[in-house]
């Protein structure tokens, strides 16, 4: 329930107490990331991004040379 100034106060029965746990002090919590995997895919992606980026490139020039060599005479 609202408890005032954007803070709420627990009103249900349960005290939400976890099992199977343990503190260590002084340890330092390690990532649920793999790393190298990750930098694959950040190198896959730019080199998708960089793909597409040329072949935007590429029909931004055919185009240009269609539109104004249109209607030219030989």
């Amino acid at each position: 329930r609202k408890h005032g100034h954007n803070l709420y106060q627990y009103t249900g029965s349960e005290t939400g107490v976890s099992q199977g746990y343990r503190v260590v002090q002084g340890a330092l919590e390690s990532s649920t990331v793999n790393t190298i995997s990750e930098m694959v895919e950040m190198i896959k992606a730019t080199r998708a991004v960089e793909s597409n980026l040329q072949m935007v490139t590429m029909q931004d020039g055919t185009l240009d040379r269609l539109i104004n060599g249109f209607g030219r005479p030989s």
